[in-house]
């Protein structure tokens, strides 16, 4: 498999594409880019348009007026701190991994009631426990779940009953421990990561596993500090489509698994970034992702940390929530009355967000009906 050369993404000379009011994507038709019309149909029944290889400009008018929504709280018993939430849902499942000084690292609920159904694993530095875990959506039906510790070196594959069992990723320690680690399955054979400033793609078959760089992530010339790229990531293995959503810039890379083809989706206007540890001064562009199977949604702060701050000691939190199609255009834009992580739950057409400054964290937002 051969990796997608940077030039070839950057190049917005020899390919730009302006959304302008002639040539813009329609917001009105977000499936767009769906040829099937059925299209709530499962995984794997729909076909998608080729991806547009170059660069994609846009502004924020593209996506139409933003929309506000009023999220919904959910009151339940079971109360945890809200810290570096990932979130996915499989199913009728919530998965909810939350970092904690103790106790479980997953918490899996049932939809649509969020009633706990099971703590899975523990924190700490004791044999079987995690300190650093991270939550890798899975496709495929045989697990729900992994989880993947870099730290400690344990990796957990969560079965369709619920239960954690030891595995082993077929990747390197050097791999997990890379600082930006992002990670998502099709399987235990096939895994989407990053090694910064790379995509790679795992594939383990009967004898041994083979690494290929699906993606260069670096778009600068010269070096520059890991922080610059870290990101987002999100995959369709069945429209054989990743994406790459970078925290500090506000850039998202569309690729196509088996064509080789990349869409770098970039926004008018500056991104100045002041390099170093933290990168607390700068901008936090996407700071999460949630691949569906219909769009891809991106958390979008466009602000810096302190200004949230701000903002949140005057009683204002929001966040906005972007919506694009899997070939990079855009579909909606959303304004959240609340601040913290999220998911989306496509299924029920809503947004589920993990407040960080609710006793009851849960609030679930409505999607409008086309």
């Amino acid at each position: 498999m051969k990796p997608i050369p940077a030039f070839a993404l950057l190049s917005a000379a020899a390919f730009v594409v302006s959304c302008g009011p002639g040539n813009r994507p329609s917001a009105a038709d977000p499936a767009d880019a769906v040829t099937d019309a059925a299209a709530d149909q499962p995984c794997g029944v729909r076909s998608i348009d080729p991806l547009p290889a170059g660069v994609l400009t846009l502004n924020d008018d593209d996506f139409g007026p933003t929309i506000p929504l009023e999220g919904r709280n959910i009151a339940t018993d079971d109360l945890f701190s809200v810290s570096d939430v990932e979130m996915t849902v499989k199913d009728s499942l919530l998965l909810l991994k939350s970092q904690q000084n103790d106790g479980a690292p997953l918490r899996i609920y049932s939809l649509p009631d969020f009633r706990l159904l099971k703590q899975v694993g523990r924190f700490g530095r004791g044999p079987g426990e995690m300190v650093y875990p991270r939550l890798v959506p899975y496709r495929d039906r045989d697990a729900v779940c992994f989880l993947v510790d870099g730290f400690s070196n344990r990796q957990v594959r969560v079965t369709p009953e619920l239960e954690a069992e030891p595995f082993e990723l077929p990747l390197t320690e050097e791999q997990r421990r890379n600082y930006g680690f992002s990670l998502v399955a099709r399987n235990a054979g096939d895994i989407l990561f990053t090694s910064l400033p790379d995509l790679m793609r795992c594939t383990a078959g009967d004898t041994a596993a083979r690494t290929d760089r699906i993606l260069d992530l670096a778009y600068l010339k010269g070096r520059h500090s890991p922080t610059r790229y870290i990101g987002s990531l999100g995959a369709d293995f069945d429209k054989g489509r990743a994406v790459f959503a970078y925290k500090y810039d506000r850039r998202i890379v569309f690729a196509d698994l088996n064509e080789g083809s990349a869409r770098t989706v970039v926004f008018r206007g500056k991104n100045d970034v002041a390099e170093g540890a933290g990168m607390d001064d700068n901008t936090t562009h996407y700071w999460k992702l949630s691949a569906g199977s219909r769009y891809v949604y991106l958390l979008y702060s466009g602000r810096t940390p302190l200004e949230v701050a701000q903002e949140q000691s005057r009683g204002e939190r929001y966040i906005f929530v972007e919506a694009f199609d899997w070939n990079g255009n855009p579909v909606a834009r959303y304004r959240l009355d609340r601040w913290g992580y999220f998911c989306a739950d496509e299924a029920r057409n809503r947004i589920i967000l993990v407040s960080t400054g609710d006793q009851h964290p849960f609030f679930v937002y409505d999607l409008p009906s086309k």
